[in-house]
């Protein structure tokens, strides 16, 4: 069965006028919307995003629907900190080492 050119014509005018869903990001998030855009397939319609990098290696990573909702995968954290060498960590083990830093610089500034 060939297809006549008013129902291709009709298929893509479709597609051109699906709708485009305005990208809502963190305030941290370096990702452009072009780039989120162009990865919403990858991603089942949601959006990876990532902070710029530390000196230490640390930045922040989440992920959430097209309008900002957070979407963590099952088992993690909404809000994750991504570490060079430990791959990602939770806020809550992100907050414990930055304790330690901070006893460590405690410690050698009353010596």
């Amino acid at each position: 069965m060939t297809s006549s050119p008013t129902s291709a014509n009709t298929l893509k005018l479709s597609a051109l006028s699906a709708p485009t869903p305005h990208i809502t990001c963190p305030r941290w998030c370096i990702v452009t919307e072009a780039e989120h855009r162009a990865d919403l397939d990858n991603w089942e319609g949601r959006c990876h995003h990532r902070s710029h990098e530390t000196a230490f290696g640390w930045s922040i990573i989440s992920t959430t629907t097209s309008d900002g909702q957070l979407w963590p995968e099952p088992g993690e954290d909404a809000v994750q900190i991504f570490d060079r060498s430990d791959d990602v960590i939770s806020l809550e083990c992100a907050q414990a080492r930055a304790e330690i830093i901070l006893k460590l610089i405690y410690r050698a500034r009353r010596a």
